[in-house]
């Protein structure tokens, strides 16, 4: 069992000296992280947001939430939303206006994903020269 906890100790203290390595980066790494996170939950809302178009393109969307929908859960709230939405475009506009809500949103949701990996991809840029420069300073001991 000691010989557990001394790995560990080691383990840690291999960690940490690894972190002293990126210590200009670190000031990057929430926004990236922010902005990865966004990206990966607007691209996963792209794949959702098919089952309403593909519901009105083969003609199967019903209204079924007609009033609006009350506070409870966040998730479920935000899905209950567009229902609404979704259903009361479908009533008043018909299947074409509804096609035109649902291609709007996705285009909508496409834009952020590819605008927030965009911005990671950029942030990621910027630790990765910042990595360098250090590293071209320390081998040259200015």
């Amino acid at each position: 069992w000691s010989s557990d906890v001394c790995s560990s100790d080691l383990s840690t203290k291999i960690y940490f000296r690894i972190l002293a390595f990126a210590k200009g980066s670190l000031t990057f790494l929430p926004l990236y992280i922010l902005c990865t996170l966004l990206s990966i939950l607007f691209g996963m809302l792209n794949i959702v947001l098919l089952i309403p178009l593909l519901k009105v393109i083969f003609d199967k969307a019903e209204p079924k939430h007609l009033s609006m929908p009350e506070f409870n859960n966040p998730a479920q709230f935000i899905v209950d939303y567009f229902d609404y939405w979704f259903d009361k475009i479908l009533v008043e506009h018909g299947n074409l206006g509804s096609l035109y809500f649902v291609c709007a949103v996705v285009m909508v949701s496409v834009l952020f994903a590819n605008v927030f990996r965009y911005m990671a991809q950029r942030i990621m840029l910027k630790i990765r020269v910042l990595t360098s420069l250090e590293s071209y300073f320390t081998e040259i001991k200015i």
